[in-house]
């Protein structure tokens, strides 16, 4: 494991893949399974007192339905740098059909490459599904949550 800037690289094994595009990877020591998530404390300096704040990840629920066009959608991708941070980015669902890769959500959600594998959530915050990839008409293509839990299984992760 390496900590570098605030970002951690450390292993993954794929677990499970469709051949269209999504990966599940199991990563050794994620940030979900970790103990301490992220710690800061504070010293007052008029009353010597420490205060401390111990927060943890979160883990947003899956959605039960397939979304719908005209829903309003966001994603939570990372932007690179030499330290990288997060941005969301909003965007609408234009269309939900079938590809050669089966079925896929098509949103105006700007596409950068980095964005691959983000979590496209609905205004309940739900997870939706996951950015696979631009489609050829320019949108950004997502795999509905439903093609990842049918991974997970099959990974027998869950």
């Amino acid at each position: 494991m390496e900590v570098n800037g605030g970002a951690m690289i450390t292993e993954a094994r794929i677990q499970a893949q469709d051949g269209k595009g999504v990966v599940i990877l199991s990563v050794e020591n994620d940030p979900f399974s970790r103990q301490m998530h992220m710690f800061s404390s504070a010293k007052d300096s008029k009353s010597g007192k420490t205060e401390s704040q111990k927060e943890r990840y979160s883990v947003p629920l899956l959605a039960r339905t397939l979304a719908n066009v005209g829903d309003n959608v966001f994603m939570v991708g990372i932007e690179p740098g030499v330290l990288p941070t997060f941005s969301t980015r909003e965007g609408h669902i234009l269309r939900v059909g079938g590809t050669d890769d089966g079925i896929r959500i098509f949103t105006t959600i700007p596409y950068k490459p980095t964005y691959c594998g983000a979590p496209v959530l609905d205004k309940a915050t739900a997870v939706i599904g996951m950015v696979v990839g631009k489609s050829g008409d320019g949108e950004t293509e997502v795999a509905p949550v439903r093609s990842i839990v049918s991974l997970l299984k099959q990974a027998q992760i869950q």
